[in-house]
């Protein structure tokens, strides 16, 4: 079992996973039938412009022609080259290098292909003191897990950079080795391969074993033209050489995926239909955009028209929806809302803040420490994630968002959250009414990224703290108060002390008022208050608003039924009435009919029925059943598309599914046009009976927060 490494990531996610295992490991078991593949991922990052290209070059072709160093060939994202060698066993090795440009505006992007089970080098120039090892090891450690790192000190000129490698390996267990190298004479070049070569087959010491129809479709991926393929034409691959069953299939792209041969995002409801081929084609499509002068110079704005002018490319004809769709997957933009085909990367946003006022009187303070490291990109994501909350965020230049903060908005409430990076802290204050349910929606959406980046932290090491303001007579006034840990007080609880000592006044405070006052942990809390919240996902989730308008009000409003030229009937109490118009139940189309019946008095309380002729009626509109049932029809798919992600026999799994629908609602602008004008026409009772799921309730109330 051994061989299945690969597939243990997917495993900690994903329930079915196991089956995929079992039916890997039964495949190979006959030597007849399989190949061992020896293959493996070297990842090479560090600063721009420290010799990573030259050093990937190297590594293939020791007499590669170094370029001059007055030219400028810093790597623009990402490069995917090749390493071939013959192992002391005898095997032959191919070995994917991942050439990572080092500019900051790269670092944030960077993490979706940080992965564990591979081999990373860390460049550094020797005459430049800039190098951030620290920051580079540590986002190793956390994205790559155990894979073995080697230091490489690039000898350019005269002039040497010491290190404590000693002391650097003390603290980052996985730093194997450091080598000195001077790629113009290629002194070191052959030990450090040598060392490489070693690594690589300890981490492959038999290899993988490989069914061998995944190596003929493996081959037919690699030796296809396209930049890439629809999934149907993949699958038709797998048929031609055997693979029937789709969860192989899945398991196959996702393992070719993380070795980088091909990229296969499947859990994301747009990309999952396409593969892309060529990673370098996909990868260099967006940063295309990140890197284009005019984005940069308008702070990070571009519009569907440059993207057309920057991906004019024919390679890039048909594929403008799904490249946009992989730029928001890697969290790097969002699109400005009710201003569509408009867009803004914020990690180009200005480093200014705008003005704006703000009432310091009664906040709810909120703190994120960083006790190790804090990776980059932590804001950002969050500004995508809660990019339709933002302050004025319709008229980009005066939202109140930049590159190191952002207001967000909840009725009549304010977040002012701030990133301090050089502290290794978030600071967050929220004034206003009701300011703890805008802190809880806050606090949940960074303990997700949270989620996203720590996924199994040593509960000895928390990787961050979340501090909790104190609320004594001294500390509540203060735009300073002392702090506790979230976790000290969750361990006061758990030991049954129910209070603790502020050590700035000295007395003793309510532990459970302390978390109480600034946030709500209990997911169920919620459960009945979906004017408010709804897309609930679990303890550590977030949850998307609803609209700001006219709250829903507690009793339904009396509907009046037309009938022609015939007067105002009263539909308190009737039963058995034979109607000529239209059927309504409360404020519910009950159908798509020809010939309908009415139900209910107006506190939505069904009455007998009989039948009508007409059109059917919601509120006193007249809905159109067709886009109803289109609506439905179309939210069941995405259901029943991704359902097989999240376990939905739990209330976790149903409250990511949810979530996940509605993002996808927000890629694809004729869905979510077709349910919203039905959630309008019908109302919200009508479209959760259409869709007719256990999740239908949170996701309609999900979709209200479209109609703001």
């Amino acid at each position: 079992m051994a061989n299945t490494a690969i597939l243990e990531e997917p495993k900690k996610s994903d329930p079915g996973n196991p089956k995929a295992i079992l039916d890997y490991y039964f495949t190979t078991r006959d030597p007849e039938q399989t190949q061992d593949l020896y293959e493996a991922k070297l990842l090479i990052v560090g600063e721009g412009g420290c010799g990573k290209t030259s050093l990937a070059n190297k590594l293939i072709n020791p007499d590669y022609d170094l370029k001059p160093e007055t030219e400028d060939i810093s790597t623009e994202g990402i490069d995917i080259l090749d390493w071939e060698f013959t192992g002391t066993n005898g095997k032959d090795y191919k070995i994917h290098i991942w050439d990572f440009g080092g500019q900051e505006i790269y670092h944030q992007t960077h993490q979706f292909f940080l992965t564990d089970r591979a081999c990373y080098l860390l460049v550094a120039d020797d005459r430049k003191e800039n190098t951030d090892h620290y920051y580079w090891l540590q986002s190793i450690q956390l994205l790559g897990k155990d894979s073995p790192i080697h230091l490489i000190q690039n000898e350019r000129g005269d002039r040497t950079c010491n290190l404590n490698t000693n002391q650097l390996r003390g603290e980052f267990e996985t730093l194997r080795a450091t080598h000195r190298t001077n790629l113009k004479d290629n002194r070191g070049l052959e030990s450090l391969k040598l060392a490489l070569q070693h690594e690589i087959e300890k981490l492959l010491p038999h290899g993988i074993r490989f069914p061998n129809p995944w190596v003929n479709v493996r081959h037919t991926l690699e030796n296809d033209s396209r930049n890439y393929i629809d999934c149907t034409d993949y699958e038709a691959t797998c048929r031609r050489h055997d693979i029937t069953e789709k969860g192989e299939m899945a398991t196959l792209s996702g393992f070719l995926h993380e070795l980088g041969i091909i990229l296969h995002f499947q859990h994301d409801a747009i990309l999952r239909h396409r593969l892309i081929l060529k990673p370098n084609w996909g990868t260099t499509a967006v940063y295309k955009i990140l890197d284009n002068p005019i984005v940069k110079t308008n702070l990070g704005q571009f519009t569907d028209r440059d993207l057309a002018e920057i991906w004019s490319d024919r390679t890039y004809a048909d594929m403008h929806h799904e490249l946009l769709q992989l730029m928001k997957e890697f969290k790097v933009c969002y699109e400005i809302p009710r201003r569509p085909g408009h867009y803004i990367a914020p990690h180009l946003l200005s480093p200014e803040a705008p003005d704006y006022d703000w009432n310091p009187q009664s906040n709810l303070i909120l703190r994120y420490r960083y006790n190790h490291f804090m990776p980059k990109g932590i804001l950002t994501r969050f500004i995508v994630e809660m990019h339709r909350d933002i302050e004025n965020v319709n008229e980009p230049d005066r939202a109140h968002v930049w590159k190191n903060g952002v207001i967000i908005t909840h009725r009549s409430a304010r977040a002012e959250i701030i990133e301090r990076y050089n502290a290794r802290e978030i600071h967050i204050r929220v004034s206003g009414n009701r300011p703890r349910d805008l802190l809880t929606i806050v606090n949940r959406q960074f303990e997700d990224i949270h989620d996203h980046f720590y996924k199994d932290p040593e509960p000895t090491k928390p990787p961050y703290d979340t501090l909790i303001p104190c609320n004594c007579a001294t500390c509540k006034p203060s735009a300073a108060p002392f702090t506790f840990t979230l976790d000290r007080l969750h361990t006061c609880l758990d030991r049954n002390r129910y209070t603790i000592e502020c050590h700035e006044s000295g007395e003793d405070v309510q532990v459970r008022s302390l978390i109480d006052g600034v946030i709500q942990e209990d997911p169920e809390d919620f459960e009945d208050s979906l004017e408010d919240y709804s897309g609930k996902r679990d303890r550590r989730g977030v949850y998307k608003r609803r609209s700001r308008s006219q709250p829903t009000p507690s009793t339904t409003p009396i509907i009046n039924i037309y009938n022609t030229n015939q007067q105002e009937q009263d539909m308190t109490n009737e039963k058995n009435q034979t109607w000529t118009g239209d059927r309504v139940d409360g404020d519910k189309v009950m159908g798509n009919f020809t010939g309908d019946k009415i139900a209910g008095n107006y506190t939505g309380n069904k009455t007998n029925t009989g039948d009508v002729a007409g059109d059917a009626i919601a509120g006193n509109k007249i809905v159109n059943t067709q886009n109803l049932t289109e609506a439905a029809k179309d939210i069941k798919t995405l259901i029943d598309q991704l359902s097989t992600d999240y376990d939905t026999s739990t209330p976790s799994g149903k409250r990511k599914l949810t979530d996940k629908i509605l993002e996808t609602l927000e890629g694809d602008s004729t869905i979510q046009s077709r349910a919203l004008n039905a959630l309008k026409e019908a109302g919200k009772a009508a479209l959760e009976e259409a869709i007719d799921h256990p999740i239908a309730k949170v996701l309609v109330a999900g979709l209200e927060g479209y109609l703001d």
